[in-house]
C-alpha cells in the first residue's frame, strides 16, 4: 500500500523524469500567476508542454490524448491544469509510447521468454520510424554500451529507443551537420519561419513545391506557430531519411544488384535517377572508387551490397547539392535558358555591363527605368555575387561590389534572388489568405484538387499564339512569356511549364516571369464551373458572383489560389443559391 501510495503521488516517474516535467510545465505558465498562487497552465498549453517533455516523435499519442480530452480543453469552462494534472497526463503519454514498443517486441519475441538478441532491436526500431544505416547504429549501440551479442529485455529496448528518438536516429556528426545547415537560415531567437524552409531545402538539394513544403512542415510542427525550432527541423530531416530509405531499397531490389552483373555504371545512374537523385558521371566514378576501397562493390561481378548502393546514394546525395549551390539550385534546361540569354549581350567578353542587363529587363517587373529600380537592382546585384562566393564560386569569377561588369554566374544567383522574393510573396499570401478564410484543412485539400483540375482544363485548350519573347533590339519591345500545357485533368498538383533548350534567347525579364509563373484559372472557368452546379439562382446573385469573382481575381490573369479560396468563401458566407441549405457547403 505504501508503493502504491508512493507511485501514485508521482505517477510511478523517477525525480530526473519530474525535474524534466516541471521544466515543460514552467515553460508554458503565464506571467500572470501570482507568487502565492498554484502553479497552474492554461488548459490551451496543455499540448506543448507535454510535447516538450515527451518529444516530437510522440506526437501522433499526444494527439490521441488531446483528442480523448478535447471537449473539456476546448470548452468555456475549460480550468487550468495543475502540476499534478499534468503529471498524470504525462504519465498516459508515456504509457501509449511504452505500449507501442511493447507491441513491437512481442513480435519479436517468438520464443516468449521475454527477451530479443540486438538483430532484433535494430528491426525493432524500423516500424516506429528508424531505419538506422551502420554508422547511426554502431554509434547508438556504443552510446548505450549495448554488446552485438546481448539478450536484451523491455527495460533495455525502452531505454535504446528513447535514446534513438533524442538523437532523431542519426550520428552526432550528422546531427552537428544538420544544425548548422538550420542556423544559416534561422533567425537570432533560433526559430525559422515555415515560409524559409523551401529555401532551406533548396540549400539542401530537395526539390519541392509550396504544397509539399506545408505538408512537410505540418508533420512536425505540433504545436502550430508557423516557426520551426532545429529540434522540428532534425525530425523533419528523419522524416525525409526515412522516404529516402524506401526509395533506395525500391531500387535496389528493383535492379537486382546483388545478382552478378547487374550493377553496371549505367544501371546504378539509372537507379539513383529512380532514386530523384542527381549524379554527375564523375563524382559516380570518385563514389564507386571509394566502394570497391572499402569492400561495398565487386568491381570483377559488377555486384553491389545493399550497404553499398546506400553509401553510393548517400554520398551522391551529400556531394550533389555542393555543386547544385553554385548555379543556385536551377537545373540544366533552366540553367541553359539564363545562359543564352547571357551570351545574346557578352559576345564573347566573359560579362556583360549593367547597361545591357538593364536592356535586357526592360519587359521586367524590376522598374529599371526608375531611379529607385535601378538601386535596388545594384544592391540585389552585389547580394547576388556574395550569394556566388557563399556558393563556392571563385570570387573573381563573381565579380567585385558595385562592379559594371556582370559576369554569368552572379547573374544566375540574381535570377534566383529574384525568384525567391517572388515565392515568399505566394507564400505569405496564401498564408494570410488560409488564416482569413473558415475552410478546415481538408475543405482547403478538396478546394486545391478542384482549382488544380480547373487549371489543368484550362490549360489543355489550345491557346492564342503568342509570339516568342526574343533579346531586344530595340528599347521599346514588350514581351510576355508563353508556357506549355498543363499535364492532364487527373493530375492534382499541377506541374510547371516545360522549359525547351533549344529556344531562341529570351529577354532576362522574360525569363524572369516564366520562372516566377502562377497558376490561374481563367474568371470564365470559375463561373461556368459554378454554373453547372444546376443552382438556381435570381439574376441579381449571379451579377454579385461575377463582382466578387472579379473582385479576388488577379487583373486579367484570372484567380490564383487564395483568390479561388476568398470566392468560395464568399459564396458561403452570402449563401449563393442557398448553398449551405442545399448542404454544398
Amino acid at each position: 500500500m505504501r508503493f502504491l501510495a508512493s507511485w501514485r503521488s508521482c505517477e510511478g516517474f523517477t525525480l530526473d523524469d519530474i525535474n524534466e516535467m516541471r521544466e515543460a510545465f514552467s515553460e508554458c505558465e503565464g506571467p500572470e500567476r501570482k507568487a502565492d498562487s498554484e502553479a497552474v497552465i492554461h488548459a490551451g498549453e496543455l499540448s506543448n508542454g507535454l510535447l516538450n517533455f515527451a518529444g516530437l516523435h510522440s506526437s501522433q499519442h499526444l494527439t490521441a490524448l488531446l483528442d480523448k480530452l478535447e471537449e473539456s480543453l476546448e470548452s468555456d469552462h475549460s480550468v487550468p491544469v495543475s502540476f499534478y494534472e499534468f503529471l498524470a497526463c504525462c504519465r498516459m503519454v508515456r504509457a501509449l509510447m511504452v505500449k507501442e514498443v511493447h507491441g513491437e517486441f512481442k513480435k519479436l519475441d517468438t520464443d516468449k521468454d521475454g527477451f530479443i538478441d540486438v538483430a532484433d532491436l535494430r528491426r525493432l526500431c524500423i516500424p516506429l520510424g528508424f531505419t538506422l544505416v551502420d554508422a547511426e547504429w554502431e554509434e547508438l549501440l556504443e552510446a548505450q554500451s549495448v554488446p552485438e551479442d546481448a539478450w536484451l529485455e523491455l527495460d533495455t529496448v525502452w531505454s535504446f529507443v528513447q535514446a534513438v528518438r533524442e538523437q532523431n536516429g542519426f550520428t552526432e556528426q550528422t546531427q552537428e551537420e544538420l544544425t548548422e545547415c538550420f542556423n544559416k537560415f534561422c533567425d537570432d531567437s533560433g526559430e525559422m519561419p515555415n515560409l524559409q524552409v523551401m529555401e532551406l531545402l533548396s540549400y539542401m538539394g530537395f526539390e519541392a513545391t509550396i504544397d509539399e513544403v506545408r505538408q512537410m512542415v505540418k508533420r512536425v510542427d505540433f504545436n502550430g506557430n508557423g516557426t520551426m525550432d532545429s529540434g522540428e527541423f532534425l525530425c523533419l530531416m528523419r522524416f525525409q531519411r526515412e522516404a529516402n530509405m524506401a526509395d533506395y531499397k525500391a531500387a535496389f531490389e528493383d535492379k537486382q544488384f546483388a545478382e552478378e552483373g547487374t550493377a553496371s555504371f549505367p544501371e546504378i545512374l539509372k537507379a539513383l535517377e529512380d532514386c530523384k537523385i542527381k549524379a554527375e558521371p564523375s563524382l559516380l566514378r570518385e563514389t564507386l572508387e571509394e566502394c570497391i576501397e572499402q569492400g561495398l562493390y565487386d568491381k570483377a561481378t559488377k555486384t553491389v551490397s545493399f550497404n553499398g548502393f546506400l553509401f553510393i546514394a548517400q554520398t551522391m546525395l551529400n556531394k550533389y547539392p555542393v555543386e547544385l549551390r553554385k548555379r543556385a539550385n536551377f537545373k540544366d534546361v533552366d540553367l541553359m535558358l539564363i545562359e543564352n540569354t547571357f551570351k545574346s549581350q557578352e559576345k564573347g567578353k566573359g560579362f556583360i555591363t549593367t547597361g545591357e542587363l538593364i536592356w535586357l529587363l526592360q519587359d521586367s517587373e524590376l522598374g529599371v527605368n526608375s531611379l529607385t529600380g535601378r538601386s535596388q537592382l545594384f544592391d540585389n546585384l552585389d547580394k547576388a555575387r556574395e550569394a556566388a562566393v557563399a556558393s563556392g564560386i571563385e570570387p573573381a569569377m563573381a565579380g567585385n561590389p558595385g562592379s559594371p561588369r556582370v559576369r554569368l554566374m552572379p547573374l544566375v544567383h540574381f535570377v534566383r534572388l529574384c525568384i525567391k522574393e517572388h515565392q515568399d510573396k505566394v507564400f505569405e499570401r496564401e498564408d494570410r489568405v488560409m488564416a482569413a478564410v473558415s475552410f478546415s484543412e481538408r475543405e482547403v485539400v478538396e478546394f486545391r484538387q478542384l482549382f488544380n483540375t480547373l487549371a489543368t482544363q484550362a490549360g489543355t485548350r489550345e491557346p492564342a499564339p503568342a509570339p516568342q519573347p526574343t533579346s531586344p533590339s530595340a528599347p521599346s519591345m514588350r514581351r510576355r512569356a508563353s508556357f506549355a500545357s498543363l499535364p492532364s485533368a487527373q493530375t492534382v498538383a499541377v506541374a510547371e511549364p516545360a522549359r525547351p533548350m533549344n529556344s531562341a534567347p529570351k529577354t532576362l525579364g522574360a525569363v524572369i516571369s516564366q520562372f516566377k509563373h502562377v497558376i490561374r484559372v481563367p474568371v470564365q472557368d470559375v463561373l461556368d464551373k459554378v454554373a453547372g452546379m444546376n443552382t438556381k439562382v435570381p439574376s441579381s446573385q449571379k451579377l454579385a458572383l461575377g463582382d466578387a469573382v472579379m473582385r479576388y481575381a488577379c487583373g486579367n490573369g484570372g484567380l490564383d489560389f487564395p483568390g479561388f479560396l476568398q470566392v468560395m468563401q464568399w459564396m458561403i458566407d452570402s449563401n449563393f443559391g442557398n448553398i449551405k441549405e442545399r448542404g454544398l457547403a
